[in-house]
């Protein structure tokens, strides 16, 4: 027997935990719940999080660390000029200034969406952390970088990146 479901408390609930709740679409006509698979990320586990983005001699590369084989695994990799400004702007992205002096923390939700006016670029969900805080923004990426992120995301063993600097 499903359980039932009060779509205000529901709502509630999420506003307050900033996390996904069951849309109408998931309860029968008689507001009970059928089956919710759908899980709630309220945790940055086995997302792959931006450390930073640098340049040197004109070599534009990002690090970002992720976990590979149970072990947590930095890893650099050469981008584009316009990835290096469009990554540096999430660095510098810190909407939680009154909530404390903690240090941000930038992780990959990898959810994204194509950009309707620029084949080349989409937009990825980007989870920003600041102590206890959390939320996740949309920002603009190119598509080779969004590729990588998600190609990276896939890696089960570390021979598999073993051509890129890890650290």
């Amino acid at each position: 027997m499903p359980k039932k479901c009060n779509f205000r408390n529901q709502e509630r609930k999420w506003l307050n935990r900033q996390v996904r709740v069951p849309t109408p679409a998931t309860c029968d006509n008689r507001n009970r719940c059928v089956q919710f698979d759908q899980t709630l990320r309220d945790s940055n586990e086995n997302m792959i999080e931006l450390l930073e983005v640098s340049k040197e001699n004109n070599i534009y590369s990002s690090t970002v660390m992720c976990e590979i084989e149970e072990k947590e695994t930095k890893l650099n990799f050469g981008i584009n000029t316009s990835d290096f400004s469009r990554l540096k702007r999430i660095l510098e992205f810190q909407p939680f200034q009154k909530s404390g002096f903690g240090k941000y923390r930038y992780f990959f939700a990898l959810s994204y969406r194509n950009n309707s006016e620029n084949d080349e670029l989409c937009f990825m969900n980007v989870r920003v952390e600041q102590l206890k805080t959390h939320k996740e923004f949309e920002f603009e990426l190119s598509k080779k970088y969004v590729s990588n992120i998600l190609w990276l995301n896939e890696i089960k063993s570390l021979e598999d990146i073993a051509h890129l600097k890890t650290y």
